[in-house]
Order: C-alpha cells, then sequence, then structure tokens
C-alpha cells in the first residue's frame, strides 16, 4: 500500500483534502497534517521531510497558498535550504513536492465551478469569476446562501470535496494539474 504525507495550512485545507485524496485514490493511505498556517508549516517543513522519510512513506507533499507571492520560486524560496534543495530536484527522483494554490486553496474550488454550486444546492446560479481569494469565495457563499455575516470554511470545504471533480478543476488550473500530475506520478512508481 501507498503512503502519501500532505502537510496543509489549515483545517478547511485537510478536510477537504482527506475526503478529495481518499475518494480518488481507494488503496493509499494518506496522512494529512493540518499546520495551522504557512509560518508553522514552514517551520516544521524540515521535522515533517525526516519524520515521513524515515517512515518510509512514498512522498511528502507540502500544499500552500501563493497568498501575494507573484510565483512559486518566490514561495519555494520560504522554505529553509535543504527543503528548496530537494524540492529542485528532478520530478522523476523527487520524494517531496510543493505545490501552489494560487491564490488561496479556494482558486482550486473556482477551478471546478460545477463544485460549487453543487456544494451550494444552487446548480442554476453562476459563481463569480475566480480571483482566487477566500474573500470572493466568502462574499459568493453568502450571497447565495442569504447570510450576512460568514460562512463555516470547515463545513464549506466538506461539501466542496463530496462535489470536487480533479478532472475537471485540472482543465480549469494549472497549478492543480501540476499537484495532480505529481501525485499521479509517484503513485505510479
Amino acid at each position: 500500500m501507498k503512503r502519501i504525507a500532505v502537510a496543509v495550512e489549515g483545517p478547511s485545507d485537510a478536510i477537504f483534502w482527506d475526503k478529495v485524496l481518499h475518494r480518488s485514490f481507494t488503496g493509499v493511505r494518506f496522512n494529512i497534517r493540518d499546520l495551522k498556517g504557512l509560518p508553522k508549516l514552514l517551520a516544521a517543513a524540515s521535522s515533517l521531510f525526516d519524520t515521513f522519510r524515515d517512515a518510509r512513506y512514498d512522498a511528502l507533499f507540502y500544499l500552500v497558498d501563493a497568498d501575494d507571492a507573484p510565483c512559486v520560486s518566490e514561495v519555494r524560496r520560504s522554505f529553509d535550504e535543504r527543503i528548496t534543495t530537494t524540492l529542485t530536484t528532478p520530478k522523476a527522483d523527487r520524494w517531496s513536492f510543493l505545490s501552489v494554490a494560487f491564490r488561496d486553496l479556494e482558486s482550486w474550488y473556482f477551478a471546478d465551478r460545477l463544485a460549487i454550486l453543487e456544494a451550494l444546492g444552487n446548480p442554476s446560479s453562476t459563481p463569480p469569476p475566480s480571483d482566487g481569494r477566500k474573500a470572493t469565495l466568502a462574499t459568493y457563499i453568502r450571497h447565495e446562501s442569504g447570510r450576512r455575516l460568514g460562512y463555516d470554511e470547515r463545513q464549506f470545504a466538506a461539501k466542496m470535496a463530496v462535489h470536487f471533480d480533479p478532472a475537471r478543476a485540472r482543465q480549469s488550473s494549472p497549478s492543480f494539474d501540476y499537484f495532480w500530475s505529481c501525485l499521479q506520478s509517484v503513485l505510479s512508481r
């Protein structure tokens, strides 16, 4: 059985990926770690690398938001030198991977617009154009659900995961396609 470690920034990310990955790849064990923010993920990156490498996992994926970084290279430079070096080895030989959602994980939600509509129970609605920002999605969800304040990110992540179709998302998001193709490559080794 293949074992893949996935480090994510927050609890809604962990909920989403736990459902999507286990549903998409039966017979694979995913260990998803919520690091409670990018600073903590960056601080733990090297320790996670050692822990999962020593436990003989097949790969480790760091899934992060680009936030205001203009490119993946800038995000990669946020990691310590040891991790940065491992992230630049040829993909075929690589054990750890960095996947960056531009701007927030929600930009990958926007890559499957139909899933957003289905998660909200309103397939006849039209989601706003994606700017990949959490605030845009939150405003849309509040509008569609008739709420004036807030929404529960964890609850929406769980609903979104049920409807999210990686094949649709790959067509709309190069960064999601990169993550998914790296994951499939590791699983086919």
